[in-house]
Order: structure tokens, then C-alpha cells, then sequence
């Protein structure tokens, strides 16, 4: 078996299997099998050989036709396609074997005379491409002008004289308005939500809005005291599968976009913009004129009208360094505005990432903090104006409200430690950018505003007041009272007036105080009267007048609960009202300014150092806010400093 030769692979005899067909058994070409040696068979001549190979190999036609691929050939027109033949798309059962190309043929059975191909038939291909069909999820929504348009064009389309009608969009459709737009689409959802919400309830509907009867549909009505629905508490039960708590945080968080969007239509319908504070105010005051003169004009003329506003606002100020009562000449004196640093500081910090300086020290609240003034100051600051701003803090410590109510405010947990460092470094941010900072000992930033807010109408000037906390809202001051007092929503920078504050309170800016003592403040740590929410309150208010005389006239509530309620609860809803009050008198001895200035008229921003602020940002590694005021002080000219020259970088060792 050693001396026997190998089997050449090309030699095969008529009976002998390929080496590549396939087998159960593989006897044949093993040869070591463990069996007897067997004697090699016996080798045949060279001319056996050769007819041995010539008979194992097919037999093919002389010429093939070549068989274009599909993606070379070219669209198939009617005038090309013959009339009996098939459709490339056409399905069938069965495939004649005439259809295939040559290498697509099957393979015969007999290796000696495989079939040659037909070339009499030509393979059949589509007569044109088919059109791309689009799902039905991915079309956009017809409105009315798109299918009356669709039903035009098609019965146009057998007459010649009359093509048919290109289908276009609406107009509304483009610009936003359409009846399929983002708020409309919003509110679709959060309907559907709410009745989920209902369902889940076994069908009863209650007031999703009301933190007190969502905890009674959460923990139940005997478990309503104490009980928080705020996010943390949702989360965590959505986490261990609550579904109506799921639910009930995205219903708040899905009415928060559908208040954003409304917010930002009516803002667009006036034409304000976004982070444009001065922008706005101008172009309400060119709106209040127009309306004055007989009516509104156009959009173009109201943006002229407030470029010229803003223009004399400037030329004024300007032009004088103490402002008085005199404002005769003037239509609307430019207001003093008065921030709520504190709380937007709280603000920045929960709502921007953790940033922190390359030695540790935290600069998230400072860097909210500082965006904010830039995109409030920065312009008005780059044209050389002093506007008149005041960045009010709370003072470190309990204050005269705590000896009044142990309580207030006890529910807070105590400051984040990355957060009690960056109140100094706003302070300093303050400086560097040359606003006067106020606080005043024993009292919050809202007294404070308070008080600088009475001292300025007396003095002539109007005063908006840069927050977003309902206790300032006590101050708003009625449509047409000059000077006037409104709160700038600090979100979208939106006017906040007297209407506005009918609209989400039920009363005017005067009763909310009283309102905010009846149905209590979560956020202070006020609980109110139990049982009595706004609305009822509100409703209340308004049919009895005031609070002293709503508890004066407590035996003629209809309603058992809230009689007994307001009976029981009545000195203690007397106290919460004085804590919700604001004390506009804080004496002139317990405020300390970073600037000394004699009347509100002459209070106003010193004079604007880039380089000073620039320094600062560098110092705390604002990056972000470093490069905007680089930008925007290159763009403007004004204190720029150029890139250092070739010849300046000779004496750099380096």
C-alpha cells in the first residue's frame, strides 16, 4: 500500500464519482480506512485517459448570447415591450426553464448533453420603473386645500387644455398655523392622557392639576395630609411600577410643553423675541403709542416705531445722569429693573449640568447666572448705556418671618454644599460686570424688591421685576396705572401684567395675598385652610369681597367642609396672611448696596470694562461665556483687542 501510486485526480473512469459530489459514503477516496491493503487498479494509456476526460465534460453551445445584468439595461417603453409578454413584477407559479439565461440553466441529469440555450427568446423587462410607494405613517396629514386641490387634478387629467393641478401645500401649513400644528398636537395628547388617567381611576375624573386629590387617588383620602406629589416622590413610584404615577408625570410634564408653546405663539404674535428684554420693551411701547394714535399699524411700522422708541430712550439717557419726574417730553421713561438673584441662582443650579473649575471649585449656578446677564446687559452695555439694574439677595439667616411662624419654611432641605461657594462668586460676577447688588438684614430678596419697587413709583419711575415667584406678583400693579409695575417671566423674558395675573389666579394682583392664605404655599411651608384650593378661593373672594369679611360672614357658607374649615382655621389663615404679605418698608439703615446712590432716578450700572469682565471669565474658566463676549466685542469694535502681531512674539523665549 506504501508503493501504490496516487490517483491522479484528473484521470477518472466513466463509473468513478467526482471528488466534488457529494455523498453519505466517502469509501472510496479514503486511503487510510483502516481496511486491507487492496492492488491499485490498473492504469490506463495516455489515449484512454484523454477519452476519458473528453466524455466527463459537458458539452456547450458554440456562441451565448450575453445576458445584460438587470442595472445595466435601459427603462423599457411600450414601443420596446412586446404585447404577449410578461411583466419583470408579474408574479407566477411556474418558471419555464426558456426564461433562464445560459448560466441560469439547470443542470441536466446527463453530463454528456446538456440543453443548449433558446437565443430566439427575448427575456421580457419592465415596461417602465414603479413609483416609489410611500407608508402611510410617513405621509403628511391632507388638509382641506390639499384634497380639494387632489380632486381637481384628477378630474382634469383626460383633457388636454387642462393639465392637472400641481398639489401644493396650504400657506398655513408653512408658517406653523396649520389646524395639525405643534400645540395642537400637544393638546391631542394631553387629552388622550387624561382620560388614560381617568380610566386607571376606574373611570371617576378628578382635577389632575391639584396636588391634593392626586395624592388622594395615589395614597388615598385618609393619607392626603403630608403627602407630597411633587417630582421626586412620582419618579420613584413610576420606578417601582405605579402606573398611575407614570402617568400622572407626564401629564405634568406634557402641560408644561403645551404652556411653553402657547407661550411662545403669543409671543411670536406680538413679535417679541426670546432673551430680548430692552427688544421687547421697546416694542411694547411702540405698540401702547400706535394704539394711542388710533390703532395698530402694520409690523413693519411697529418695528420702526420701536427702533425710534429705543433710539430716544438712549439719546435721553444719555444725555442725563439724574433722571427726576421729569418725563414729559419722554413717553415712557425706561423702568428700573430689579432682579430676583437668589432665586435664580437656585434656578441655574438645577438646571444646568455640574461645571466645575480645574481646581474643583463649582461654576454651574455662576455660569447660568452669568449667561443670563449677558444676553440681558450685554448689548446695551456694548453701545455705552447705564441701564438701571439691581440684583437683590436673601439674607444669610432666618429672618422676621420665622419668629412670626416656626414653621415657614421648613420643609427646604438645607443648601447644596457645591452651591454655597458660587453666592460669592456671583457677587463677584456682579462687580465685574458693574451691577449694584442690595440685601438688606433679616429680610428676603422679595421684601427687598418690595421696597425698592415703592421707592421708584414714588420717584416716577416704572419698575419690572425679573422673576418668576408668585409672591412678587402682589405687586403688579392695574392696566393703566402710571407708574406701573410687571413682572419679565425670566424663562422666555415674556410681560407679565395685571390680566395675566387674573387669568392664572382668579382675582386681581391686590387679593392674592388673600388667596395665597386660604389655599396655603407648598413651597413656604403654608398649609393653608385644608379643603380650600385657589379656585375655591377665588370663588369665595369674589363673593364675599375680602378675607376679613369672608370669616366675618363664615356661618353662611353653603358648604359644610369648607364652613367648619374656615371657622376652625381662621386666626391661623389671619397669620399666613401676614407672612405672604411683602413689607415694602425696610428701613434705610438694615439695607447694604455695593453702590452708593442717593434716590432710585440716579441708581444706575457703572460704567462697562471689557477687559474687567473678560478677566473674570478667564479666572473662572467661563469658556462658553468668554468666547460670546469675544464674539460680540470683535463684531461691535468697541475695547477689542487684536491677536498679538508676528513682530510681537520676537522677544518670547521659546
Amino acid at each position: 500500500a506504501k508503493n501504490a501510486p496516487v490517483k491522479n485526480s484528473v484521470v477518472m473512469h466513466s463509473n468513478e464519482k467526482n471528488f466534488f459530489d457529494s455523498d453519505d459514503t466517502d469509501d472510496e477516496l479514503s486511503f487510510d480506512d483502516g481496511k486491507e491493503d487492496t492492488p491499485p487498479p490498473t492504469p490506463t494509456t495516455s489515449s484512454e485517459q484523454t477519452s476519458t476526460f473528453k466524455a466527463a465534460a459537458p458539452v456547450y453551445p458554440d456562441s451565448l448570447p450575453r445576458v445584460t445584468p438587470t442595472f445595466e439595461e435601459p427603462v423599457q417603453t411600450k414601443e420596446i415591450d412586446g404585447s404577449n409578454e410578461k411583466n419583470f413584477f408579474d408574479s407566477d407559479d411556474t418558471e419555464p426553464s426558456s426564461n433562464y439565461g445560459t448560466e441560469d440553466a439547470p443542470a441536466s441529469s446527463d453530463h454528456k448533453t446538456a440543453p443548449k440555450a433558446d437565443t430566439s427568446v427575448t427575456p421580457s423587462y419592465p415596461r417602465a420603473m414603479v413609483p416609489r410607494v410611500t407608508p402611510s405613517f410617513m405621509e403628511p396629514t391632507k388638509t382641506k386645500a390639499m384634497i380639494q386641490s387632489t380632486e381637481k387634478g384628477s378630474t382634469n387629467n383626460d383633457d388636454d387644455d387642462n393639465p392637472p393641478l400641481v398639489r401644493k401645500l396650504p400657506t398655513e401649513a408653512s408658517s406653523g398655523t396649520s389646524a395639525t400644528s405643534h400645540l395642537t398636537s400637544l393638546s391631542r395628547q394631553l387629552e388622550h392622557l387624561t382620560s388614560q388617567i381617568y380610566q386607571l381611576n376606574d373611570g371617576v375624573e378628578f382635577n389632575v392639576n391639584s396636588p391634593k386629590q392626586v395624592a388622594g387617588v395615589l395614597f388615598g383620602e385618609d393619607n392626603v395630609a403630608g403627602s407630597s406629589t411633587n417630582k421626586d416622590v412620582l419618579e420613584a413610584m413610576a420606578s417601582a411600577g405605579n402606573e398611575m404615577a407614570a402617568c400622572i408625570y407626564k401629564f405634568r410634564k406634557l402641560s408644561r410643553e403645551v404652556k411653553r408653546e402657547e407661550r411662545r405663539l403669543e409671543q411670536q404674535e406680538r413679535g417679541d423675541k426670546k432673551n430680548d428684554y430692552f427688544g421687547n420693551l421697546a416694542r411694547s411701547d411702540a405698540r401702547k403709542r400706535n394704539a394711542v394714535s388710533g390703532g395698530e399699524g402694520s409690523s413693519s411700522e411697529n418695528d420702526d416705531n420701536s427702533q425710534q422708541v429705543n433710539k430716544t430712550t438712549t439719546a435721553t439717557d444719555a444725555t442725563t445722569t439724574s433722571v427726576g419726574n421729569n418725563n414729559n417730553n419722554n413717553p415712557r421713561r425706561e423702568p428700573l429693573l430689579l432682579i430676583d438673584t437668589s432665586a435664580y441662582i437656585y434656578r441655574a443650579y438645577h438646571s444646568i449640568p455640574p461645571l466645575h473649575r480645574s481646581d474643583g471649585t463649582p461654576t454651574g449656578a455662576l455660569h447660568g447666572v452669568c449667561r443670563m446677564l449677558q444676553n440681558l446687559l450685554l448689548t446695551r452695555l456694548l453701545k455705552g448705556e447705564r441701564p438701571r439694574v439691581v440684583l437683590a439677595f436673601d439674607f444669610k439667616g432666618p429672618n422676621f418671618r420665622h419668629e412670626m411662624y416656626p414653621e415657614y419654611k421648613a420643609n427646604r432641605g438645607p443648601c447644596p454644599e457645591d452651591l454655597v461657594p458660587q453666592f460669592a462668586l456671583v457677587r463677584d460676577a456682579a462687580e465685574a460686570f458693574g451691577v449694584v447688588q442690595v440685601e438688606a438684614a433679616g429680610y428676603e430678596a422679595d421684601d427687598v424688591i418690595a421696597t425698592l419697587a415703592r421707592q421708584a413709583v414714588e420717584d416716577g419711575l416704572d419698575v419690572d421685576i425679573f422673576s418668576g415667584d408668585k409672591d412678587l406678583m402682589q405687586l403688579i400693579t392695574p392696566l393703566g396705572a402710571e407708574p406701573s409695575v410687571h413682572m419679565i417671566d425670566p424663562m422666555h423674558f415674556d410681560r407679565v401684567d395685571h390680566d395675566d395675573v387674573i387669568k392664572k389666579w382668579g382675582v386681581p394682583s391686590d387679593m392674592l395675598g388673600d388667596v395665597l392664605a386660604l389655599a396655603g404655599d407648598a413651597a413656604d411651608n403654608i398649609p393653608g385652610a385644608p379643603g380650600i384650593g385657589p379656585k375655591i378661593a377665588a370663588t369665595l373672594l369674589h363673593e364675599y369681597g375680602t378675607l376679613s369679611n369672608l370669616f366675618a360672614q363664615a356661618d353662611n357658607v353653603k358648604q359644610k367642609k369648607r364652613r367648619e374649615s374656615l371657622i376652625e382655621n381662621a386666626e391661623k389663615v389671619l397669620l399666613f396672611r401676614e407672612l405672604v404679605t411683602l413689607d415694602d418698608s425696610i428701613p434705610a439703615n438694615k439695607m447694604t448696596s455695593s453702590t452708593l446712590f442717593q434716590g432710585m432716578s440716579s441708581l444706575r450700572m457703572s460704567s462697562f470694562d471689557s477687559n474687567r469682565l473678560f478677566d473674570f471669565y478667564k479666572r473662572m474658566e467661563l469658556n462658553a461665556c468668554q468666547n460670546q463676549l469675544q464674539s460680540r466685542l470683535r463684531s461691535s469694535g468697541v475695547n477689542y483687542k487684536p491677536p498679538p502681531s508676528s513682530e510681537e512674539y520676537k522677544n518670547v523665549p521659546f
